[in-house]
């Protein structure tokens, strides 16, 4: 059964340019990029051969910012997240998240860091 939301549900729909993911993210996009260097994101390309990237990938990226703030390297902050994505159990796929985002609420505005509080519990809540 398809979400009355569509799009906005799905962890895995790639709607956040690479801009847009930094400044979520409070990083540089060249860490994304080395993020997707290694293998750890697998960024969508837009027609226009832009990056985009998922909720799900943006949690993933998160959980590397975090292990990287801990001291590791890129490499080995990536082979980290692998081997802890791995352990876990898949997400739920959008069908499986409805009624929407929020239990169907609107979201108001939010800041930066209210915006890393929901990407860490994006991440806690596919784990």
């Amino acid at each position: 059964m398809r979400s009355r939301h569509g799009k906005v549900d799905d962890l895995g729909y790639p709607a956040f340019g690479m801009g847009a993911a930094a400044d979520l993210l409070d990083v540089e996009p060249a860490f994304l990029r080395a993020l997707g260097h290694q293998g750890l994101l697998n960024s969508h390309r837009s027609q226009g051969g832009h990056r985009r990237d998922s909720r799900a990938d943006l949690a993933l990226a998160a959980r590397a910012h975090e292990i990287v703030d801990d001291g590791h390297t890129v490499a080995a902050t990536c082979r980290i997240a692998l081997i802890e994505r791995k352990s876990r159990p898949p997400a739920p796929s959008s069908s499986e998240t409805a009624p929407g985002v929020g239990g169907g609420r609107r979201v108001p505005r939010r800041t930066g860091e209210q915006n890393m509080i929901v990407l860490v519990a994006l991440r806690n809540e596919s784990s």
